[in-house]
């Protein structure tokens, strides 16, 4: 038997909540755990932060085990009913309060509490408070009262986790890139008329912002000939969104990094 070091995830609740990227680590190998039991034909019957560790890993991870089995069914041998009520009241799913059979789903419905309890920091009662992460839907799954309205495999549940955060991260890009766009005309002065006749100037404005440097672009030229205009052209909504757009959300790393356009 191995010897682990480490707390449990209990322990852990007891101290703070997690935020959505710290969980999604944690919740995604408590799956990986489950589905490896679910396939072997072990139901675990008694998930719980208590009876989950966690464990230094490599390179500063955290490495996830699930421990205390004295309670798993093997489904493939046996209809899992006998001592299907006992476990840990506020983790049992409603099959087990009822002492009927139980099935995969009736960890996956554990593994709800679970994540509903490393958000929220505490367990769900029968009205669960939603949370704001966009994961809410996907814990309403698990917790379905009829097993059947489950997910199928615990790995089903972190995939639709990541389908939820992948949503909600794009519409707060979007919010984003809309108050961007909303607050522009507060800075920069409308044009009167349309900018005709200076497209080739427009356009390698446009290739110059594109490149990784130069982050200044200076644009010189007699008193008179349109650099005033020029500029305000170059830094429209459209113009600007062309330009922007991949470098804010391709290469996110250098997105702090800005482009300005100046004139002498």
């Amino acid at each position: 038997m191995e010897l682990l070091e480490g707390e449990t995830l209990g322990a852990r609740l007891c101290r703070q909540r997690f935020t959505r990227s710290e969980a999604i680590e944690v919740i995604r190998q408590i799956a990986a755990g489950l589905d490896a039991c679910h396939r072997h034909g072990i139901i675990h019957l008694d998930l719980k932060p208590s009876n989950i560790l966690l464990t230094p890993g490599e390179c500063a991870s955290t490495r996830v085990v699930l421990t205390d089995f004295g309670l798993s069914h093997n489904f493939a041998e046996s209809d899992a009913r006998n001592e299907a009520a006992f476990g840990t009241r506020g983790y049992l799913a409603p099959e087990q309060m009822e002492n009927r059979e139980v099935s995969t789903a009736t960890d996956i419905y554990a593994l709800g509490v679970v994540i509903y309890e490393m958000l929220a920091g505490e367990r769900p009662d029968a009205n669960p408070l939603p949370i704001e992460s966009g994961w809410d839907a996907t814990i309403r799954r698990c917790l379905a009262v009829r097993p059947g309205d489950r997910f199928a495999h615990a790995l089903d549940v972190v995939s639709a986790l990541e389908e939820a955060g992948a949503r909600t991260a794009e519409s707060a890009a979007a919010a984003i890139r809309s108050t961007r766009r909303a607050s522009r005309p507060q800075r920069i002065p409308a044009p009167l008329t349309s900018l005709i006749g200076r497209a080739e100037v427009i356009d390698n404005i446009g290739k110059l912002l594109r490149r990784d440097v130069p982050r200044l672009i200076t644009l010189v030229g007699s008193p008179g000939v349109g650099k005033t205009r020029v500029s305000l052209e170059a830094a429209s909504p459209r113009i600007l969104d062309e330009v922007l757009e991949p470098r804010l959300y391709g290469r996110r790393s250098k997105a702090n990094q800005r482009v300005s356009t100046t004139q002498t």
